[in-house]
């Protein structure tokens, strides 16, 4: 049985591939796969680490894609109008309020169910969540939190989450519109491990300076600023993408397979398979 469960979801924008039928299918994470593959081996990736994706694009691709259909009569609909649609659109879309929101939690939901399945209610968890999806995962366990919706066992409640790693993650742009110092971070979820997986940081923030959508997590108020100091939180500064891409915002894609993100995300898995 897997020692490790590792659930990975993806920003905005489509995705190369359409949503598989089952989540250990690996799409838009499979070159970081491969990468941790190499690094840790096979036989360690096959066995003791259970990997799925939350992927969650086709929520709202069909109606982005339709929409876009609707106006070519009326608008010229090139790539620069079509990255606006999908890429803010996903941005915009998943209020609270909206059943985009809730569409989106039983895809976490569903993800983290099968990991259960796969390894066990007392299993660590590592999330890595990449550019938008670190939002997404982040009110997700500040709900749970909250106490506004409740599973099963401790795995499924993320009370086993070892890390949450973030990488090219735009989380502080959509935390304007409250004051500085009412914005409040999401607390330890790991509550469930034993004292010996529980290690500092356990929030981890990889970003490259020249990405314009990944941004430092510490600096969003007070609070943030605290967990850092603390020792919870940490930003980490790389630089990802070959001669082509590391100096410009083409960057933003390049952690997948950045030897700079995947060889310490490799090592931290290393470090909780020993312990665990």
């Amino acid at each position: 049985m897997p020692k490790v469960a590792v659930a990975v979801i993806h920003g905005i924008g489509s995705q190369a591939n359409k949503r598989p039928a089952v989540s250990d299918e690996r799409t838009f994470s499979d070159r970081l796969y491969k990468k941790l593959r190499g690094q840790l081996g096979r036989r360690v990736m096959k066995n003791d680490v259970a990997w799925r994706e939350i992927f969650w694009a086709d929520i709202l691709q069909d109606r982005q894609d339709a929409y876009l259909k609707a106006i070519t009569d009326k608008v010229s609909v090139g790539k620069i109008r079509r990255l606006l649609v999908q890429n803010f659109a996903d941005a915009l879309a998943f209020s609270r309020r909206g059943t985009a929101y809730q569409d989106l939690q039983k895809r976490i939901r569903s993800t983290v169910a099968d990991l259960s399945h796969d390894c066990g209610p007392a299993t660590p968890l590592v999330i890595l969540a990449h550019s938008f999806g670190g939002r997404i995962m982040s009110n997700y366990i500040w709900d749970l939190q909250q106490g506004l919706f409740r599973y099963q066992n401790d795995f499924e409640n993320l009370q086993t989450t070892a890390r949450f790693v973030t990488f090219g993650c735009n989380l502080p742009l959509f935390t304007f519109s409250f004051p500085a110092e009412e914005v409040e971070p999401i607390a330890f979820p790991g509550t469930a491990l034993p004292d010996a997986l529980v290690q500092e940081p356990w929030w981890i923030n990889y970003l490259d300076p020249q990405d314009l959508l990944a941004y430092p997590i510490a600096p969003i108020g007070p609070k943030y600023l605290e967990l850092e100091r603390s020792g919870g939180l940490r930003d980490v500064t790389i630089n990802v993408g070959g001669p082509l891409k590391s100096w410009n915002t083409l960057s933003h894609d390049e952690y997948w397979s950045s030897r700079q993100f995947y060889r310490p995300v490799g090592d931290m898995l290393q470090r909780i398979l020993d312990l665990a």
